[in-house]
Formats: C-alpha cells, structure tokens, sequence
C-alpha cells in the first residue's frame, strides 16, 4: 500500500489550485498524491466552455500546472483512478481496482456532477454534455 502524508481526492480546479499552494508551502517530493477520475491534468473547467470551446486556448493553455511541475515538486498523479471507498478511521481509500492509498490529511475536492436532462427529448442526437476535458474535445 502506498501512502502519502496529503490526499486529494479529485482532479479538477481545487485539486490543481492545491497543489500549487501545497508547493508554495514547501511540500516534500512523496508527501502528496492526487487522485483523479479524469484523465486528464487538473486544469480550468470554466475555460472549457470559453477558451478552449472557441480555440483561444489550447490544452496546455487551461492546465492549472502542467506534467513538469507535478513531476519537479514530487507529486503523485493517479489518473483515471475511480475512488470506491472512504475508511476515515483507518485512514485510507480504495480505488475502484482495489489499491490502497494511506493518507495522513485528506481533502475531498470531488466537485459538482453532471446533470442530465429528464425532458422529453433528451436521446435526441445534437445535445451534448460538457463537464470534462474529453466532452469538449
């Protein structure tokens, strides 16, 4: 079992925004992981639907920090990595393929969800949903 003295257990603005401020703060190559559903670098949802919808920014141009910081600073990215469970007594989640991550400190940074219409023609082809990197694209 890995463990880590800092989770975060999300990959959107809070979970980049955090690390940059844990950084800041002179965390320990080791001592920090995120754990992301996304497959994707913590980057800025709200350009999504802006800058990168209308080609202003690119990829790279709406990561919080890009892959070189994550890597200088020592910080543990997991991505594409579902949390399924929560032992707060224990200290530790599990990941939907059954690993197990120790953590000294915890964040929850999980964000909103998607919310998909109940409306008489919701199947109907032409509506998308944008809540990740990958529905823009």
């Amino acid at each position: 079992m890995q463990a880590f003295k800092y989770v975060i257990i999300g990959g959107g603005v809070v979970a980049g925004y955090a690390a940059k401020e844990f950084a800041r703060r002179d965390v320990q190559p080791g001592e920090l992981c995120i754990v992301s559903n996304d497959n994707a670098l913590p980057y800025d949802r709200p350009s999504l639907s802006k800058k990168f919808l209308l080609g202003k920014k690119d990829e790279a141009g709406i990561l919080i920090n890009d892959e070189a910081f994550y890597r200088d600073k020592g910080i543990t990215v997991k991505l594409e990595t579902p949390v399924a469970a929560l032992d707060a007594t224990r200290k530790r989640i599990t990941t939907e393929s059954g690993e197990e991550i120790g953590y000294d400190k915890l964040l929850i940074a999980t964000g909103s969800y998607l919310r998909r219409f109940d409306l008489p023609g919701s199947h109907l082809n032409g509506l998308y949903y944008l809540r990740r990197l990958v529905d823009s694209k």
